[in-house]
């Protein structure tokens, strides 16, 4: 937070991520509204993150080759042009199903390529030595906009209907947009060029060229990469981890016989111990694969350990410790991936992040609602605790590979023109 620019950019994030999840909210009762059916409600869930898991590696190749402030303008204008356009469709009563899932398909291409842009943008903003600390404090933006989006837009939804949660958000990106005008991101001057730089300039099929050379170099990096390779394989695990609307709810009804408030506690006290362990990574000025590893594996023994609870109390006690341990885990991995990838290639890095976590969720929802719908609840948590148990096994020697060219701190001395 001594950095100026960064902390205009969390301060607006802030704002920006509370409106986001005002609109999910807004969205999902708005199609049970209109269809009634729970199927339409996983659907759009499911056609909004699919873009991020099958096009962020590639959008990773822009965000190498343009600038990223100037891309994160465009897809900002684009999130804003999609909550205005919702919002009025909304309190005019002319939204249908059909337009629902377009803007959210829509959106979900946007976020394919603003997620690996921002995350870039943070280390452009704040440098190696302050990136696992930024990393984490992002955490605490998502999780804080988590519990304060809903809590907000339920009043506005009960008062007023859905479509000003689509406005409010809207009225939230001019302030990211805002804040993206008014910082000076500085990229590493060791930044090398490379063929997604053919992205801008020439003729299509040059583009075309380019674009592929660009991407199928970021897969070869990584592909050489044990520790990348590593982290990233637990990130696509992690995500099962969050899909709290599977298996929990199921656990608190046949597994408790406590309903929607064991249910809803579960999810509240997983979602305070994210705020203790997005503090806890913030703290830690350690990041890389060999915490990122031994942090998975205390996720996966903690999600074993309650499978076997015997009491929503101590359920609840499980719940907040695994909240604190896996968000710790997931923004050490977050920092780490951004600290051990090669500069020209980090963009590219970061898009296969974004494809495997959060895009991994669609997939991982069906694979876990599907366990939980034939075993129960309990196995459902199993299943999520296993899978990272053996992805941890399987990436162990990889993740404490020693990188063949590790990243050293990038001097900040110029840190004192953009802190005040």
């Amino acid at each position: 937070m001594r950095v100026r620019d960064y902390r205009l950019f969390f301060s607006g994030q802030l704002l920006s991520q509370t409106g986001n999840f005002m609109q999910i909210l807004a969205q999902a009762w708005l199609v049970l509204e209109l269809s009634g059916s729970a199927l339409d409600l996983g659907l759009v869930t499911a056609v909004q993150f699919l873009p991020l898991l099958l096009l962020s590696p590639t959008a990773g190749v822009l965000v190498d080759g343009i600038d990223r402030r100037r891309l994160l303008l465009i897809t900002q204008t684009l999130g804003l042009l999609d909550a205005a356009l919702l919002g009025l469709l909304a309190l005019t009563g002319t939204a249908t199903v059909p337009v629902i899932f377009t803007l959210a398909l829509f959106l979900g291409l946007v976020g394919a390529v603003e997620s690996p842009a921002r995350q870039v943008l943070v280390f452009d903003l704040v440098g190696s030595q302050l990136i696992g600390n930024a990393v984490s404090l992002n955490e605490v933006t998502i999780n804080f906009a988590r519990i304060l989006g809903p809590a907000v837009g339920g009043i506005l939804l009960t008062a007023w209907g859905p479509g000003p949660c689509f406005l409010v958000n809207a009225l939230t990106y001019l302030v990211a947009l805002w804040v993206l005008l008014v910082i000076h991101p500085q990229p590493e001057l060791d930044r090398a060029p490379h063929p997604a730089a053919g992205l801008v300039e020439g003729g299509r099929r040059r583009r075309m060229a380019g674009a592929l050379a660009a991407f199928l170099d970021g897969l070869r990096y990584v592909g050489g990469r044990p520790d990348l390779r590593g982290l990233l394989v637990l990130a696509g695990a992690s995500a099962m981890i969050f899909n709290f609307g599977v298996a929990l709810p199921v656990l608190a009804e046949s597994g408790f016989r406590s309903g929607a408030r064991g249910y809803g506690l579960m999810v509240a006290a997983f979602g305070a111990g994210a705020l203790v362990g997005a503090g806890v990574a913030a703290a830690d000025r350690a990041p890389g694969a060999r915490r990122a590893r031994v942090l998975a594996l205390l996720t996966a023994l903690l999600l074993l350990a309650s499978v076997a609870m015997p009491t929503l109390g101590w359920e609840l006690v499980l719940q907040a410790v695994t909240g604190t341990v896996s968000i710790w885990f997931v923004a050490i991995a977050n920092a780490g991936l951004l600290l051990l990838s090669s500069p020209p290639m980090r963009g590219r890095v970061m898009g296969l992040w974004s494809m495997s976590l959060p895009g991994s969720t669609p997939v991982t929802g069906v694979l876990v609602g599907w366990i939980t719908s034939v075993l129960g609840g309990r196995a459902g948590l199993a299943a999520v605790a296993v899978t990272l148990l053996l992805c941890v096994v399987l990436t162990w020697s990889g993740l404490g590979a020693q990188p063949p060219e590790p990243q050293r701190p990038a001097d900040r001395g110029s840190e004192d023109r953009r802190t005040s």
